[in-house]
């Protein structure tokens, strides 16, 4: 439960508390077990009307909106077009003969993560403090190496202040829609490593 309100500050992420709540719906089975008729009858209506939940946002994660139902801050938004932008590095990155991608952030690195895993590139990002704040800034730090040929992610039109890489002036932008009132716009900037 500390977890789990911690995430809500967003000190945490909500996921590292699923361990607790498996020992939590075991003691709430054994505690429903020794109630009275109406309270199971409550707790069965609770388990259908979550069935139900799951079942709905299953469906609408599988097929990528809610229908009529999506609200106007749309949840899923942050997870539509990283195919669009993928596709757009790629052409880059072969364009220019790139063999390392860097990035500022977290989100950023996750998804190109994802979308490289077949390819032979290698992914990084860049730590300002020298602390390893989550697994990519320990496991995947940037670090400088004379001659690559480098692209790096941000949503700037100037590249990254980064010693020891000298940008050339070649940028790219790749857009995309992403909810009915926004899209997301990244920004490509190639150097190469001094």
């Amino acid at each position: 439960m500390v977890v789990t309100a911690q995430s809500f500050r967003a000190d945490a992420n909500a996921n590292w508390a699923l361990a607790s709540w498996p020992p939590l719906i075991i003691l709430t089975a054994l505690w429903l077990t020794d109630a009275g008729k109406r309270l199971r009858l409550i707790a069965m209506a609770g388990i259908a009307v979550n069935g139900a939940l799951v079942l709905i946002i299953t469906i609408s994660t599988m097929i990528g909106s809610f229908g009529a139902f999506t609200p106007e801050s749309d949840p899923l938004r942050r997870l539509r077009g990283w195919d669009h932008h993928y596709r757009d590095l790629v052409a880059m990155t072969e364009e220019l003969q790139a063999d390392t991608i860097i990035t500022t952030r977290r989100e950023h690195i996750a998804k190109m993560i994802w979308h490289f895993r077949h390819d032979p590139i290698t992914i990084e990002l860049v730590d300002p403090d020298g602390i390893a704040q989550n697994h990519f800034e320990q496991k995947l730090p940037w670090k400088p190496q004379p001659r690559r040929r480098v692209i790096a992610i941000n949503q700037e039109t100037t590249p990254p202040p980064l010693d020891g890489i000298q940008w050339q002036d070649v940028r790219q932008e790749s857009t995309v829609k992403i909810s009915a009132k926004r899209q997301r716009g990244l920004v490509y900037h190639f150097g190469i490593e001094q």
